[in-house]
């Protein structure tokens, strides 16, 4: 079932419509060699001129979202509508420009409504775009950064290397030339191999077995080991108990935590926590309770900004 149909099918529902949509929504224009054509049916304009967008961008295979800047310009009781907008796809980033309101109806409380893209200028953009990409994986390649720098880098491009992907199939699909992709392989060859490379060293001083089984599957649920050969970088931590105190039958302990991040040597960050626990067992168990308090906060910490200093 197309989108069209899907969407007109939901709007009949909602709002028992008895009035024909326009003849354009049911037998639209047929994409040319200038323009590509899109209809949509909504309860509001904006929903209207999402189903068009998503219409058009069907046949380019992406979904797409957008956000309207338009100007409305009225000649000869005709409104011709024109929007300069930038469309964002829901998977794979792609954007579209450049496209205009063609037609529009307004019946039974369901809006119609018809646009049409510029071919040339829509390939155009998604050329501009994908060079853009390539800019930045150039950049990540040539710049001369530590071997944790360069993995954040590479975690954090892993999109755009998909939205670098989606535009060479629509260009390829297009007939399109491209320009070297040399850069985007060297990404993709370089996040492959660093799968296979992903150790921070742990190092831990007064801590217990269960802060050191926390940690360690704190930093595989980020993607990291925490052992082999060859680390990225060193994650040190130490807590400092104070003397437990008794106070009302009731003990309490404060304990100090350090973290100190090491690359090559170098201090990269340095975090400290605190946390206090009350027991009314003993003096070690407040300890624990303190320790539980200060892994709690650990887990909210975002690990890139502990390990880089973000």
């Amino acid at each position: 079932m197309s989108i069209r149909i899907a969407a007109l099918l939901l709007i009949l529902t909602a709002t028992a419509c008895r009035a024909a949509p326009p003849s354009w929504y049911l037998e639209p224009p047929s994409d040319s060699d200038e323009y590509l054509y899109g209809v949509g049916a909504g309860i509001n304009l904006e929903n209207a001129r999402h189903q068009a967008l998503m219409d058009v961008t069907s046949r380019l295979q992406v979904k797409v979202q957008g956000s309207l800047q338009t100007q409305t310009s009225v000649t000869d009781d005709v409104v011709a509508t024109k929007a300069n907008q930038l469309v964002r796809s829901e998977s794979t980033g792609v954007t579209l420009t450049n496209y205009e309101l063609h037609d529009s109806a307004h019946r039974d409380g369901t809006h119609y409504q018809l646009i049409r893209v510029q071919r040339t200028a829509l390939l155009k953009g998604l050329g501009q775009q994908l060079a853009l990409l390539l800019q930045e994986f150039n950049r990540l390649r040539t710049q001369q950064a530590s071997p944790l720098v360069e993995l954040r880098e590479l975690f954090t491009r892993q999109q755009d290397a998909e939205s670098a992907r989606s535009l060479i199939a629509i260009l390829q699909q297009q007939q399109q030339n491209l320009p070297s992709l040399e850069d985007l392989h060297w990404f993709e060859q370089r996040l492959s191999d660093s799968k296979k490379h992903r150790v921070i060293a742990l190092k831990l001083e007064q801590t217990s077995e269960q802060t050191q089984e926390f940690l360690s599957q704190w930093l595989g649920d980020a993607g990291f080991q925490s052992s082999g050969p060859s680390p990225l970088a060193t994650l040190k931590f130490t807590i400092q108990p104070q003397p437990a105190r008794e106070i009302f039958g009731q003990f309490h302990v404060s304990l100090k935590g350090k973290f100190i991040v090491e690359e090559q040597g170098r201090v990269l960050n340095v975090k400290r926590l605190s946390a206090t626990g009350v027991s009314s067992l003993s003096g070690e168990q407040a300890k624990a309770v303190a320790e539980q308090q200060m892994l709690n906060q650990i887990a909210k910490e975002d690990i890139w900004k502990l390990l880089l200093s973000i």
